[in-house]
């Protein structure tokens, strides 16, 4: 997705040795649009910093998380594969900040679903199926259970073709794992979902004729969920709160 023409380069003030730096890292991070939101937030609050992404292999993830807190950086997003690996002791972390103690883990991914449920007029569920067992899927989790949502299911990934399941309905569907669309076109294909209200797929590749070929289902991608767990770890690492202006500028522009 292009975001060039609707803003102009958002860095457009020099980067100095007071610049702080905070990052995204996970697997083929490129594409993301965290840069762009954090970014864009920074232009509009006056914040001294820059954002940017590092992909890391699972095997080098503690040292990348060593280095960057031996350089000072203030703050990591964490991005598949590697929820639920940052810290120690802790279940689906997204998101470091620095302290003097070491990074203090966090995570937003849990109210970005919440209010990316509320945003797409997901009130009121009584039931979901989610598809995955990973961090993203733990999060979705708490978040329906937050929510009110007591019918809960998760199927893993490995479960392979969900042809093989009878009767699979409910109010929601949450597509939680990396798989492309081409994928879950095969293990997850349109006809098994019929029973559901809707389909929320909680990432946001440029083309997705996976959700494309629900028919009479209503569909959401992973964008507004992004942009309010970005907003939400932009005020945790910068003990500020993003004005609703500007959240709303950015769900306009994004989701649209």
């Amino acid at each position: 997705m292009s975001t060039s023409a609707h803003f102009p380069p958002l860095i457009a003030k020099s980067i100095s040795g007071k610049t702080q730096v905070v990052a995204l890292i996970g697997a083929d991070t490129q594409n993301s649009l965290s840069p762009f939101i954090h970014n864009f937030l920074a232009s509009k609050l006056g914040h001294d910093m820059v954002y940017t992404t590092f992909d890391v292999a699972p095997s080098n993830l503690q040292t990348a998380i060593d280095g960057a807190y031996a350089l000072g950086i203030k703050g990591l997003n964490i991005t598949a594969p590697h929820k639920g690996n940052a810290l120690k002791g802790t279940s689906a972390v997204n998101l470091l900040k620095y302290t003097p103690q070491g990074y203090k883990g966090y995570n937003t991914d849990i109210y970005g679903i919440e209010k990316a449920l509320v945003h797409c007029g997901g009130n009121g569920l009584e039931s979901a199926v989610i598809l995955g067992d990973g961090g993203a899927s733990k999060a979705a989790v708490i978040a329906l259970e937050n929510m009110g949502c007591k019918n809960i299911t998760i199927l893993s990934r490995k479960m392979g073709n969900l042809h093989t399941l009878k009767g699979l309905k409910g109010c929601l569907f949450i597509q939680a794992t990396s798989a492309t669309p081409d994928v879950l076109l095969q293990i997850a294909p349109p006809n098994v979902l019929e029973g559901f209200d809707a389909i929320f797929d909680m990432n946001y590749p440029k083309q997705n004729p996976w959700l494309q070929a629900m028919d009479n289902l209503a569909i959401f991608n992973g964008i507004a969920m992004l942009v309010f767990q970005a907003v939400k770890g932009y005020e945790i690492l910068w003990d500020v709160k993003v004005p609703q202006p500007l959240i709303d500028h950015l769900l306009e522009v994004l989701c649209e």
